[in-house]
């Protein structure tokens, strides 16, 4: 879910209106609904201290409000939460370790679980010292290209 996607389904919780946050953040009466609801339909993206202030209108953390980063855990956990909107994740427990699992609720989840097996059979064969960090990370960094030039090889090879 987008920003303005939180900020709506976050107030609407609350039961406020637009009017009534766009006026608890700051904008004169006049604009506060128009000024929401151009964040709700992402036509403007809050600055940092309005997604503050907003986050703290409708109690939740500003990390919510701020585009996906890995700088922080606190933003990487958010990061990861947005999957679950987007991609019908969820948090599982396998052999008592945490992982994301992807649902079938989109077209592309076997393309997605397609490219995850495919990176731990990548990852594993670097841990194995089958192949070497420079090719492991040659994979990452290429990916897809490297893959699709990979499927070429071998189907010269048959």
């Amino acid at each position: 879910m987008k920003i303005g996607g939180i900020i709506k389904r976050m107030r609407e919780l609350r039961s406020m209106t637009q009017q009534e946050l766009g006026e608890y953040v700051g904008f004169p009466a006049r604009n506060a609904a128009t000024r929401i609801a151009q964040y709700e339909t992402n036509y403007r993206i809050p600055k940092k201290n309005m997604a503050e202030k907003i986050a703290s209108a409708i109690g939740i953390s500003p990390f919510a409000l701020s585009e996906p980063s890995f700088d922080d855990y606190y933003s990487l956990y958010h990061a990861l939460m947005i999957l679950e909107d987007m991609y019908d994740s969820k948090p599982v427990v396998i052999d008592g370790k945490a992982a994301i699992a992807f649902g079938n609720a989109l077209n592309d989840q076997k393309s997605i679980n397609k490219f995850i097996r495919r990176w731990q059979e990548m990852n594993q064969s670097y841990y194995d010292s089958e192949i070497t960090k420079d090719e492991y990370d040659e994979w990452r960094y290429s990916y897809p290209i490297v893959e699709a030039g990979m499927q070429k090889a071998s189907r010269k090879k048959k």
